[in-house]
């Protein structure tokens, strides 16, 4: 599958060192992807982590263009593009989560002839709610203002999102159908797609975080009091992210349950943030709610997937409302439980025949309960199907990066 080309390839389309450990996986991995494709093609990423970025992974960067707050020049894009041969938006759900900021960046690639690539990118059943309904304020107060005196025959909230919506989807279609390659994450983004007129049909790839290679634990930065706690004594050992990006509405109750699986299952909790500031402060106050605090530990010392992965290595059982560390810890199969935010964990989860245990906003205590003591008890069933899962996902990912190939000799032979 490798090439001899010495492409110019950029990529970007993802808020790349926004501290979010899971996009970092995933540009970690695209990397190396391109790099076992055309080991002599030059890689540029659009990171806002520019110089961390560079030494890290040995790339070339440019500013991250398309995100809040915009601070980048149009006229900086279209120079950093037209140095390019390709330009490849890899991973997250950036399809639904932040539409307008990569296709902006894909209309202009394909205005200048540069060959662009939706490489195992995901999309949630709906669009990113805080981008794409109408919020409390002037706006939403105007238009209820107006139902009322249209008797309520038009609700004008739900006409004015829908035609966002449709809007925005009319554009996906347009720029996925001039793209030289789109190869989306999971079965159910493609559906997504294909359900809102996409014509042309997508390669089901997968999220190429999978291919992240765990660091043991005893060549990691983990802290030292992390690495005692997990070798103290025998107890359950249970991994578990909250994000900060979109609180559990239910706190004082997911606090309540946290301390009482500790009694009941004589286990030990470690929170694992994946984004080491938010995510860390939010879990932080959760450990300081807890009377039983003493039997959890906030893991510090390290940011890297690699380091991460292998951090899930020496868990019985891994939670989280973060789609990433359920990936991470699959690579172990480690058994996961998950708590929904968009679909993205679900999708995922339905691949191992499991269902979260509800949402941020509305979590399940008796479904997280049954799950808990089902996955508990049945860790080696866990692993069977882990595997299998595990095989079938780095073969379309295999299939991924045989389309890509196909892309990048193009870029010789045009």
């Amino acid at each position: 599958m490798e090439t001899t080309s010495s492409s110019r390839i950029l990529i970007g389309g993802v808020p790349f060192g926004r501290d979010n450990i899971g996009d970092e996986a995933i540009l970690s991995t695209i990397v190396s992807i391109v790099r076992s494709l055309a080991p002599s093609a030059t890689i540029t990423v659009s990171t806002d982590e520019q110089e961390s970025t560079e030494k890290l992974l040995g790339v070339k960067t440019c500013p991250l263009f398309g995100f809040d707050p915009p601070g980048f020049s149009q006229t900086e894009l279209m120079n950093t593009l037209k140095d390019q041969d390709i330009f490849i938006w890899s991973g997250a759900t950036g399809l639904s989560d932040y539409p307008e900021s990569t296709l902006h960046i894909l209309e202009c690639a394909q205005s200048i002839n540069v060959k662009t690539v939706v490489f195992c990118t995901g999309m949630n059943e709906t669009l990113n709610p805080v981008k794409y309904t109408i919020l409390p304020g002037k706006k939403k107060r105007l238009l209820e203002l107006l139902n009322k005196m249209l008797l309520g025959n038009v609700d004008l909230v739900k006409s004015t999102e829908d035609k966002r919506c449709k809007q925005t989807y009319e554009r996906i279609n347009l720029l996925l159908g001039n793209c030289d390659a789109v190869i989306n994450r999971d079965q159910q983004s493609k559906n997504v797609l294909k359900r809102n007129g996409l014509k042309r049909d997508p390669l089901v790839g997968a999220d190429p975080a999978i291919n992240i290679v765990p660091t043991a634990l005893k060549n990691s930065n983990w802290s030292e009091d992390l690495k005692s706690f997990l070798s103290a004594d025998d107890s359950i050992k249970v991994g578990l992210c909250i994000s900060a990006q979109r609180k559990v509405l239910q706190e004082e109750e997911l606090v309540a349950y946290l301390d009482d699986i500790v009694e009941n299952h004589k286990l030990k909790i470690v929170f694992i943030p994946m984004n080491p500031i938010t995510d860390a402060a939010l879990m932080t106050s959760i450990q300081s709610k807890m009377r039983n605090a003493e039997s959890t530990i906030v893991a510090k010392g390290s940011i890297s997937p690699e380091e991460i992965t292998g951090l899930t290595a020496e868990l019985d059982l891994v939670i989280s409302s973060r789609l990433h560390l359920l990936i991470l810890a699959s690579i172990n199969y480690c058994p996961i439980i998950g708590i929904n935010r968009g679909s993205k964990v679900s999708n995922f989860l339905s691949l191992f025949g499991r269902e979260p245990i509800g949402s941020t906003e509305l979590i399940d205590f008796n479904a997280f309960d049954t799950e808990l003591k089902y996955l508990l008890g049945s860790s080696e069933a866990f692993r069977e199907k882990a595997v299998t899962v595990r095989t079938d996902m780095l073969s379309r990912l295999e299939g991924a990066k045989e389309l890509l190939a196909e892309v990048i000799n193009g870029v010789k032979e045009s």
